[in-house]
């Protein structure tokens, strides 16, 4: 419910990021093309689809328990998408 409030507050458009295939994944966005993962459950190891605002041409991924990985990058309207392989605890996305 709480969700929902804060989607129906913000509107659709105006989320700072969205994930899907993430059910114990908190994500904070800044305004800076930084997006944060924090993963408050078991490691998820199937690849999670993440989309926040801006156009952005590359993405890196960074993860203290392993190397660091371009993303492929795909542009949705006013957004832009990755998919992230696999989340243990926290994931750090730059965009650029």
């Amino acid at each position: 419910e709480f969700a929902m409030d804060v989607v129906d507050l913000i509107t659709h458009k105006r989320r700072a990021a969205r994930l899907w295939n993430a059910p114990a994944v908190v994500a904070v966005a800044s305004g800076s093309g930084i997006l944060q993962c924090v993963n408050y459950g078991s490691p998820a190891r199937t690849p999670m689809q993440a989309r926040i605002q801006g156009t952005y041409s590359k993405a890196t991924l960074l993860r203290p328990d392993a190397e660091t990985v371009s993303l492929k990058v795909a542009r949705r309207g006013s957004t832009t998408e990755v998919m992230i392989p696999e989340v243990h605890r926290l994931a750090t996305i730059v965009f650029g």
